[in-house]
Protein backbone atom coordinates (compact mmCIF):
# COMPACT_ATOMS: atom_id res chain seq x y z
CA UNK A 1 0.00 0.00 0.00
CA UNK A 2 2.37 2.38 0.74
CA UNK A 3 4.42 1.71 -2.09
CA UNK A 4 1.28 2.52 -4.19
CA UNK A 5 0.48 5.87 -2.59
CA UNK A 6 4.23 6.58 -3.60
CA UNK A 7 3.73 5.99 -7.27
CA UNK A 8 0.72 7.73 -7.14
CA UNK A 9 3.10 10.68 -6.04
CA UNK A 10 5.55 10.10 -8.25
CA UNK A 11 3.01 10.29 -11.12
CA UNK A 12 1.82 13.41 -10.34
CA UNK A 13 5.37 15.03 -10.11
CA UNK A 14 6.28 13.10 -13.46
CA UNK A 15 3.95 16.21 -14.98
CA UNK A 16 6.38 18.83 -13.59
CA UNK A 17 9.58 18.14 -15.55
CA UNK A 18 11.78 20.53 -13.89
CA UNK A 19 13.08 17.16 -11.37
CA UNK A 20 15.35 14.47 -12.82
CA UNK A 21 14.58 11.23 -11.80
CA UNK A 22 16.59 11.08 -8.70
CA UNK A 23 14.48 14.10 -7.43
CA UNK A 24 11.63 12.41 -7.73
CA UNK A 25 12.57 9.02 -6.30
CA UNK A 26 13.95 10.96 -3.18
CA UNK A 27 10.56 13.03 -2.89
CA UNK A 28 8.54 9.88 -3.21
CA UNK A 29 10.97 7.88 -0.57
CA UNK A 30 13.01 6.08 -2.70
CA UNK A 31 17.01 6.58 -2.42
CA UNK A 32 18.48 4.02 -4.80
CA UNK A 33 17.11 5.00 -8.40
CA UNK A 34 16.72 1.54 -9.85
CA UNK A 35 14.04 0.45 -7.20
CA UNK A 36 11.97 3.43 -8.08
CA UNK A 37 12.27 2.73 -11.84
CA UNK A 38 11.45 -0.89 -11.01
CA UNK A 39 8.60 -0.08 -8.83
CA UNK A 40 6.98 2.17 -11.16
CA UNK A 41 7.40 0.47 -13.83
CA UNK A 42 5.53 -2.56 -11.90
CA UNK A 43 2.61 -0.50 -10.58
CA UNK A 44 1.84 1.30 -13.76
CA UNK A 45 2.87 -0.46 -16.71
CA UNK A 46 4.96 2.13 -17.93
CA UNK A 47 8.70 3.81 -17.71
CA UNK A 48 9.16 6.68 -16.45
CA UNK A 49 10.20 8.22 -20.00
CA UNK A 50 6.71 6.19 -21.66
CA UNK A 51 4.53 7.73 -18.86
CA UNK A 52 5.67 11.11 -19.03
CA UNK A 53 5.59 11.24 -23.36
CA UNK A 54 1.61 9.87 -22.72
CA UNK A 55 1.07 12.46 -20.09
CA UNK A 56 2.19 15.18 -22.50
CA UNK A 57 -0.27 13.64 -25.39
CA UNK A 58 -3.28 13.56 -23.20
Amino acid sequence: MLRKKRIEMASRLLLDESYGVLGFAERCGYFVTASFTQAFAEETGKSLRQFRLDSRIS
